[in-house]
């Protein structure tokens, strides 16, 4: 988080009584998103999309994240983090109704010297996601496999 945001293929948001969850085209990723208080402790351990909770403020969807491995990166660029980075995504409706902002704060005192922001603007679209299959970008895989097999 928040890199998978900036992937450019599509993603739906199914809500729950007590949850949400993000569904990404991109590698198939789900992230769940529960509605509490406050995170519970890391029982196992951090992960890539980290501990997300949410809130409602208002028309304002408020996800908290902490907890994410430090191996991953919060940009395309590579741009780094530590175990300390805490996410903040507010998400709200357009106007018109025809996409989604996020407005994402970001805060890693271990890496950054002070806490920064970014805006992303989603257009609502009617996909149906596209298979993510790794044989697909990779037929040099399954033609090595094929050749073993004979």
């Amino acid at each position: 988080m928040p890199r998978i945001l900036y992937e450019p293929r599509p993603f739906e948001i199914v809500q729950r009584e007590t949850y949400l969850v993000m569904l990404f085209e991109y590698q198939h990723l789900n992230r769940e998103v529960f509605f509490a208080d406050k995170h519970p402790p890391l029982v196992n351990g951090r992960r890539f999309l980290g501990d997300s909770i949410a809130r409602w403020d208002g028309q304002t969807l408020v996800i908290d994240t902490t907890g994410m491995k430090d191996t991953t990166l919060l940009d395309g660029a590579g741009l780094p983090h530590s175990k300390s980075l805490h996410v903040i995504e507010r998400y709200q409706l357009l106007p018109s109704g025809a996409g989604l902002e996020a407005q994402i704060s970001i805060e890693d005192p271990a890496t950054f010297t002070q806490s920064w922001q970014t805006r992303l603007r989603f257009r609502r679209v009617k996909a149906q996601f596209a298979e993510d299959v790794c044989t697909d970008q990779h037929p040099e895989w399954f033609s090595k496999l094929k050749q073993t097999e004979q």
